[in-house]
């Protein structure tokens, strides 16, 4: 700031380049200017030839950084108490259940470790930094109390000894004196202290630079207890000590009064109620330029941690892909890494143990393989033995009838010809069943409308007048990708079993029904009120081998489970005891335009 009078600077205070002079003819009022980096304000006032300039250095930089910091605490701050509140919530205050949803992984908690990490280095500096400018703003200011108290005190004693001041009582007259009042408010002026003076042996207040402090109650007009025992019964020359106003704290310094012999006449108070101010202020601006550094720094952190982070997951997700594409029935590609680190140990161990995994799968390969061919050849032979039971009995009879010229031999020849067939008809049907579940044949995908295929197999069935049937096929077309062969194979499949599911006092009711289901997906139905199957059969109605029925392979169903997955379906049924059973088959439909 800078006080001129007629265009002349008489006062200035500042690290701003004042003019010499102005131009006294401005006009009246206030007006605003930019100059070095200044922002500065002129005050020329009515009615006087005076004027006041008021610079302030320019920080829209800072003003800047500190509005983003704040903007950036506070949404950080309301990011995070909504994502905790969200997981709480969720939690439904049960604490397993609260830290399962709080679980992190590998890459989020390596990147909140670095923050964290960050964040309290950030409070260590900033700890450390504000302790020790708090420290070395108290230790500059008790100095500059100190040397204020000498000067302040070496003026006093210049008055004591000119106007030959030899106790007490003379020196409170002295300071009836305008010249020595004059004076003494001039030092408090220039100093920026207040001049308090004590008796030498009551400790009673004899004057004070500005007693309103003592008139309203704020500081007492007794010396202090602690700093008077330190002069008188210490021999301490001067003394500063740490005193407070209820919360607001400041420091003061007491020194003697001596006359021209070396005698002690009073004692010098010197109350520093500024040094509190400045102290928060020196070490409040400080923090507040660090916290905006911390806050661009841990965004550069944050940042920098992203791609750290990445980088080093990268390659554990390289290696979990590798892991997903593990296949027993084929030969893996092993994974390479050039380094000689962690992940390169990691890299070496599943490497290892991909070799292993293969020499133990062609084993486990082998003993399915051999246990397969032993199952498939003890059911074989056991299907194999139930036709040749009655064909060995019928042969053996006929052969009896032979020997013992039996007249009705040509009835009996014809009969056990009959027996004879119907076996071997049933051996052709295993033996069939058999070569055709070991081995499927190609399947020949091709987009057909499967509605075509279904009026085909289910029109052979309209003549037969045992069983009631209906047939619900919508006439709107609908296309699958499917193998036509397989499907009539499938679909007949489920009409026969439903048809021998019928006991023999009920008349069947067989139903086939095709609807469209969600996920783009066709379902046939095939329903009827047969037996039902229980709960203990349905586990094992898709297996190899397993039948429900007296005769049969059991090798139907499971072929039918394998050909429409083959198709990217599935089959299932519900099933309730003696009601009937539903089975549901469900095809992806085509996206299929006939041409």
């Amino acid at each position: 700031m800078g006080i001129y009078d007629h265009g002349k600077i008489i006062s200035r205070k500042g690290l701003y380049a004042f003019p010499q002079k102005l131009n006294d003819a401005e006009e009246h009022g206030v007006k605003f200017t930019s100059n070095s980096g200044y922002s500065v304000m002129r005050y020329v006032p009515e009615n006087h030839s005076g004027q006041v300039i008021i610079a302030k250095k320019e920080t829209w930089l800072y003003l800047f950084t500190t509005l983003f910091a704040y903007i950036f605490f506070i949404y950080f701050a309301t990011i995070s108490l909504y994502i905790l509140g969200n997981i709480i919530a969720r939690s439904n205050l049960d604490y397993k259940r609260f830290i399962n949803l709080l679980s992190l992984n590998l890459r989020l908690r390596v990147h909140v470790a670095i923050l964290i990490v960050v964040f309290l280095s950030f409070i260590a500096v900033g700890y450390s930094t504000s302790y020790y400018l708090s420290s070395r703003t108290k230790d500059k200011l008790k100095t500059d109390v100190s040397n204020f108290g000498q000067l302040i005190q070496k003026e006093l004693n210049f008055y004591i000894e000119k106007n030959n001041i030899q106790s007490l009582p003379e020196f409170k007259e002295l300071l009836q004196q305008p010249e020595l009042l004059n004076a003494i408010s001039d030092i408090a002026y220039r100093f920026n202290v207040i001049i308090n003076i004590f008796q030498n042996q009551s400790g009673k207040l004899i004057f004070s630079s500005s007693p309103d402090f003592f008139h309203y109650g704020l500081l007492s007009k007794q010396v202090n207890a602690k700093a008077y025992h330190m002069l008188n019964h210490s021999g301490l020359e001067h003394y500063i000590h740490n005193e407070n106003i209820e919360n607001f704290q400041y420091f003061s310094s007491y020194c003697f009064l001596k006359n021209k012999f070396g005698q002690n006449i009073g004692i010098l108070q010197l109350p520093y109620i500024s040094s509190n101010r400045i102290i928060n202020s020196e070490t409040g601006s400080i923090l507040i330029t660090l916290i905006n550094i911390y806050v661009f720094v841990f965004l550069f952190s944050s940042i920098l941690a992203f791609f750290i982070t990445q980088r080093v997951t990268k390659q554990f997700t390289i290696i979990v892909k590798e892991f997903t594409k593990i296949n027993l029935t084929k030969t893996n590609q092993p994974l390479k890494w050039t380094y000689n680190d962690e992940i390169g140990l990691l890299v070496k161990e599943y490497n290892r143990m991909l070799r292993k995994l293969e020499n133990s799968s062609m084993i486990i390969a082998k003993n399915e393989r051999d246990m397969a061919w032993r199952e498939m050849a003890k059911q074989v032979a056991h299907e194999i033995k139930n036709p040749l039971t009655p064909m060995k009995l019928s042969l053996q009879m006929l052969e009896r009838a032979i020997k013992n010229n039996n007249p009705n031999i040509t009835e009996m020849t014809a009969r056990v010809t009959n027996t004879l067939i119907e076996q071997i008809d049933n051996l052709t049907l295993i033996a069939t069943n058999f070569s055709n579940f070991a081995k499927m044949p190609e399947l020949n995908k091709e987009n057909f409308n499967i509605n075509e295929v279904l009026f085909t197999v289910t029109g052979m069935y309209n003549d037969d007048e045992s069983n009631e049937f209906l047939f619900l096929i919508p006439e709107y077309p609908i296309y699958v990708l499917a193998d036509k062969s397989q499907l009539i194979r499938v679909v007949t499949n489920l009409i026969q079993n439903a048809i021998q599911a019928i006991p023999n006092k009920r008349r069947g009711n067989i139903s086939l029904e095709v609807t469209k289901i969600k996920n783009n997906f066709v379902r046939i139905t095939v329903s009827d009120n047969g037996e039902g199957i229980d709960l203990e059969k349905g586990k094992k109605l898709f297996q190899p081998y397993f039948t429900t029925k007296t005769s049969g392979t059991g090798l139907g169903l499971a072929m039918c489970k394998d050909i429409i997955e083959q198709f990217g379906g599935k089959i299932h049924f519900d099933s309730v005891v003696d009601q009937g059973t539903d089975f549901y088959v469900d095809l992806p439909i085509a996206d299929y335009k006939e041409a």
